[in-house]
C-alpha cells in the first residue's frame, strides 16, 4: 500500500497516534531518563510498517484476548522531535502535545548534560514535563485546560 503523502501521514497520525514523554530507570543511575516519543497502533499492519520504512524507530506486535492484534510504531528521542517539529504545523489534535513535547525537548537538550550528574532541580522540571503531558494524554472526562491550572507554566 503506498502512502499519500506527508499530508496523508501527519493527519493518519494525529488520528490514530500519540505524542508522550517516556521515563525509563536506568540501572546505576540515581535519576530516571525523560525522552520524547511517538507511537501508534492499529491493526492495519501494512500502514505501521510504512510509518517504520518512512520515519525509522521500531514496531511490536501487541495481543490481547478477544480482540484483533495490532501492529505499534514508535518512535524517540531526536528523531521523534525532528519530526514533531516538521509535523507540527498540520497537526489539529495532537498541538498541544506537539507544542509541550518540543519545549520539553529544548529544555532538556540545554539543561542535561551526556555522562553528568543532573540537578535535582533539572529533574524535578522534567518530571513537571513529563505530568503535564500525562494531563494532556488523559481519556476521560478531564478538560484540557486543566493542565494549565494544575502545572502552571
Amino acid at each position: 500500500m503506498e502512502l499519500k503523502g506527508e499530508g496523508y501521514n501527519v493527519g493518519f497520525f494525529d488520528a490514530e497516534g500519540t505524542i508522550g514523554i517516556a521515563k525509563r530507570r536506568v540501572p546505576r543511575s540515581p535519576n530516571p531518563q525523560y525522552r520524547v516519543q511517538l507511537s501508534m497502533g492499529n491493526t492495519c499492519f501494512e500502514v505501521i510498517r510504512e510509518f517504520k520504512r518512512d520515519y525509522g524507530g521500531h514496531t511490536g506486535e501487541e495481543r490481547k484476548e478477544g480482540r484483533k492484534p495490532i501492529l505499534r510504531w514508535y518512535l524517540s528521542g531526536i528523531h521523534a522531535a525532528n519530526l514533531i517539529h516538521k509535523w507540527q504545523p498540520l497537526l489539529k489534535v495532537h498541538r498541544e502535545q506537539a507544542k509541550l513535547a518540543l519545549e520539553f525537548d529544548s529544555f532538556r537538550r540545554r539543561s542535561v548534560l551526556r555522562g553528568r550528574r543532573t540537578s535535582s532541580e533539572v529533574v524535578a522540571e522534567l518530571e513537571r514535563f513529563f505530568q503535564r503531558m500525562k494531563v494532556l494524554n488523559e481519556v476521560g472526562t478531564r478538560r484540557r485546560w486543566s493542565v494549565q491550572e494544575t502545572f502552571p507554566l
